[in-house]
């Protein structure tokens, strides 16, 4: 006798069914579809670790490191010794600007297998966060050799190589940047520069006023290569560069139309264009000649009964990657009062500017935004001054085209590497000291270090 029962296949649990179907969203492209459906999958059933995996990832991309935190240790707690989700865990610590956690969540991945170049190079960032640059540099040369070509892992070797002051190796690792989030720069109808003798050269500023600055000391002996340059830089630093390069250069405010000209080249690319050595790019110093000269004039801003004046700044531009973590608040400058006889004066401009957000402290910090209009304002203003202290910002960099001694504190989390290992810079040898925070958000010991900084300098 023949059995015709019909057997009903077995549901799928809907958790499960609706962490499939986030899966195939994302794999779409379609993140906020994934996202949805993966919240849902979570309600029904808490315990899919991959689930919570790619909820923290969202948490991370939207910039909330402490819930995506928490989301990659509940797939720690699920999966169990999972790579990517201990490294994970260990990079959401270091973007809350914990990076010996970081490092210790990271390792813990690294045992598992060295076969994932991702959490090789997030590692290898956190090593050069405690100056370690031995392990920073082997890092990301294993990351490479096991994806050589993937630029974000070149361009993590350029910084290693350029914290340890190893500039014309370091600059030409760093050439990576381009493919690895400039790509506009690989767009230009005209030929990228390599140091040809040509007629006409476009020099093109890239990234922030600081950088512009700290690489225009290199325009001049480019300059020996072209018969006529073009500039392109930030309209704030139009008037400085015009000055700076009379004579030698058109200088036009960005965005403006294109040039018609031989070649091209990004300013930070221009050393490694010309094939200069560290010696001869180290050689070119900081200073500005064509910035404004001080009037013997005192200022009606100058309060005259303080014996040191010090300009501060405390916020960078919100559009740069890391400005979270590089800015704080002004209250934190406070502990500069620590040195007796000093002024703080405020060169902050922008939306952080002190009338803006912090008018409660004008007693205490006097508010220069007002006289500041562009970048040769505010080298006139520091022609007055004694010292700056600021976090990483332009004003540092404008401190140094002035040869003003600054005190520059750079953040826990990805320090600019102009800074280096050390607590001078070969970049601004004259006159930068660097004050580095140890923890995300605490600023307060190297507002201590520099308030005895000034006291030295008093």
């Amino acid at each position: 006798m023949n059995d015709t029962t019909t057997l009903t296949p077995l549901k799928e649990p809907p958790g499960q069914s609706l962490f499939r179907a986030s899966a195939q969203a994302r794999s779409q492209g379609d993140r906020a579809t994934g996202r949805r459906l993966t919240e849902q999958a979570l309600r029904f059933d808490p315990a899919i670790g991959g689930a919570w995996f790619n909820l923290g990832t969202d948490y991370m991309l939207e910039g909330k490191h402490e819930a995506a935190e928490a989301c990659f240790r509940r797939a720690v707690e699920l999966l169990g010794e999972e790579p990517y989700a201990l490294s994970n865990v260990g990079w959401s610590r270091y973007l809350q600007g914990d990076v010996h956690g970081g490092i210790a969540w990271t390792e813990r991945s690294r045992k598992v297998t060295t076969s994932l170049p991702g959490p090789l190079n997030n590692l290898a960032h956190m090593y050069m966060g405690v100056r370690d640059h031995e392990s920073g540099l082997s890092l990301a040369e294993q990351a490479i050799a096991l994806d050589p070509g993937n630029p974000t892992y070149r361009v993590s070797r350029a910084f290693a190589l350029l914290y340890n002051d190893e500039v014309s190796k370091g600059l030409r690792e760093y050439e990576s940047r381009f493919r690895f989030k400039l790509k506009e720069f690989e767009n230009y109808p005209m030929p990228f520069w390599r140091g040809e003798k040509t007629g006409h050269l476009f020099i093109v500023g890239e990234q922030g006023i600081g950088d512009t600055i700290q690489f225009g000391r290199f325009i001049k002996r480019a300059g020996m290569y072209a018969e006529r340059l073009t500039i392109s830089v930030h309209p704030a630093l139009v008037k400085l560069f015009t000055a700076e390069f009379d004579g030698l250069a058109t200088i036009i405010g960005s965005p403006a139309p294109m040039p018609e000209a031989d070649y091209y080249c990004p300013m930070m690319s221009l050393p490694v264009a010309m094939g200069l050595k560290d010696n001869e790019i180290l050689e070119i110093g900081e200073e500005w000649t064509g910035r404004p000269i001080a009037t013997t004039i005192q200022p009606d801003w100058l309060v005259p009964s303080r014996k040191l004046h010090v300009g501060i700044a405390w916020a960078g531009s919100p559009d740069m990657e890391n400005n979270t973590n590089r800015s704080t608040v002004p209250e934190e400058f406070l502990a500069l009062y620590d040195a007796p006889g000093i002024q703080l004066y405020s060169l902050q401009v922008g939306p952080e500017a002190l009338p803006n957000k912090h008018a409660h402290l004008g007693n205490l910090i006097k508010d220069l935004s007002w006289e500041i209009r562009d970048v040769t304002d505010t080298m006139a203003i520091m022609e007055h001054l004694d010292a700056v202290v600021s976090v990483c910002t332009s004003v540092v960099h404008i401190a140094g085209a002035v040869c003003l001694p600054f005190a520059v504190l750079p953040p826990s989390r990805a320090p600019h590497w102009v800074w280096g290992y050390n607590d001078r810079s070969v970049w601004y040898p004259e006159t930068a000291h660097v004050f580095r925070q140890r923890f995300g958000g605490d600023w307060r010991p190297a507002m201590e270090e520099a308030a005895q900084w000034l006291t030295k300098l008093k």
